[in-house]
């Protein structure tokens, strides 16, 4: 009996070794090539525009923007807290900020919100080159219900 279960031990172990190794490349292949085929936006201005919103347990909305540019003059970022309710979308709070001559421009803002609905963040961002915008993005969050 422990001759038996040391011979399928062995066994097992051998074709841990031999196909492991193939099957690591394998799995480091798809990875490189799954990476390589992302789809990312391709601004001009715009270097990182990055966006959370989340709504705690206890119904706090926190919403984040965060818009980085090394050749604006100014940037301008915007964040909207929308709840749905009677079959559209209510803007309940809007925040902005502007910055000049800053590589960096962001908000982090919270706001209280009822149980109930779903909401989500709207956000904007606004670069602007010699008192002229350049370029501009947007982003709808996914839906959260609170």
């Amino acid at each position: 009996m422990i001759r038996k279960i040391s011979i399928i031990l062995l066994i097992i172990l051998a074709i841990c070794f031999t196909v492991n190794p193939t099957f690591i490349l394998a799995s480091q292949e798809n990875q490189q090539t799954m990476e390589s085929d992302l789809i990312q936006p391709m601004w001009t201005y715009i270097t990182t525009y990055r966006n959370t919103f989340v709504i705690s347990e206890y119904g706090r909305a926190d919403v984040a923007v965060v818009l980085n540019s090394f050749t604006a003059d100014s940037i301008t970022v915007e964040a909207s807290l929308q709840q749905f309710k009677d079959g559209k979308w209510i803007t309940l709070k809007t925040w902005s900020n502007t910055v000049h001559n800053n590589i960096t421009c962001g908000l982090g803002k919270s706001w209280y919100v009822a149980s109930g609905y779903y909401y989500r963040m709207v956000s904007t961002g606004k670069v602007y080159k010699n008192g002229k915008m350049v370029e501009q993005t947007s982003y709808i969050s996914p839906l959260r219900y609170y």
